[in-house]
């Protein structure tokens, strides 16, 4: 917390998540916190209650119905923390990346000439909760990404009209309270359109590349 200034995500990394026949990636819940409080106490203090939650999440009743439909059972469950920076740049008061996207190795519908084991991706503007959680988004094949899946209708229909972001604006952000979405904004597409990245944090983002563009220069005289 005291070299990382940017938001962070406070995700699960478990045993059936990545299990090779019945995954459940996307169960457990994800928190963000904004990470930019000049309190420490107080971001370790949003950090150690995103931690719980992420754990408690194991005994939610969406978590304990699906592990009914699965032959996994929860008390064989084993889970660890990950932490993560989130990537993304500052606009004004909001914080979110160019892109996010979530593939899958298998395409249950494809279309012409693509095959099921090509997989396919899907992506969207902002950060990722707006695709898990089901948002208009673009999908496409990886191995055919200029071939169309959809018609011009359906493209229209189904395009991205709103994005998540981190709000820094929000002020005393209680995640047990609202969830997941505690300390984010669902925004237009429009203010993405719109909202120009913060120069202050790409003046800041300069400076830091030259001080490290310095450093490997003296390791090269060295």
């Amino acid at each position: 917390l005291e070299q990382v200034s940017k938001p962070l995500a406070v995700r699960s990394s478990s045993i059936f998540e990545d299990s090779v026949t019945q995954p459940l990636a996307g169960v457990f819940s994800t928190y963000i916190i904004p990470n930019n409080s000049k309190d420490l106490t107080k971001r370790l203090n949003d950090l150690e209650i995103a931690i719980k939650l992420v754990y408690a999440s194991v005994y939610s009743d969406q978590v304990k119905e699906f592990y009914k439909s699965t032959s996994h059972k929860l008390e064989e469950e084993k889970m660890a923390i990950v932490i993560q920076e989130v990537v993304g740049d500052y606009y004004d008061q909001y914080f979110y990346p160019h892109i996010c996207g979530v593939a899958q190795s298998y395409n249950y519908y494809p279309i012409a000439h693509m095959k099921p084991e090509e997989g396919f991706a899907v992506c969207a503007v902002g950060l990722g909760f707006y695709i898990v959680d089901g948002g208009n988004a673009y999908r496409f094949s990886p191995h055919y990404p200029k071939v169309e899946i959809m018609s011009t209708k359906d493209q229209i229909k189904s395009s991205q009209t709103h994005f998540y972001a981190v709000d820094f604006s929000k002020q005393d952000v209680n995640y047990v309270r609202d969830g997941e979405h505690a300390a984010l904004t669902l925004l237009p597409i429009s203010e993405a359109e719109t909202t120009k990245r913060s120069t202050t944090v790409r003046q800041h983002t300069t400076m830091k590349m030259t001080v490290l563009n310095q450093d490997f220069r003296a390791m090269d005289h060295a």
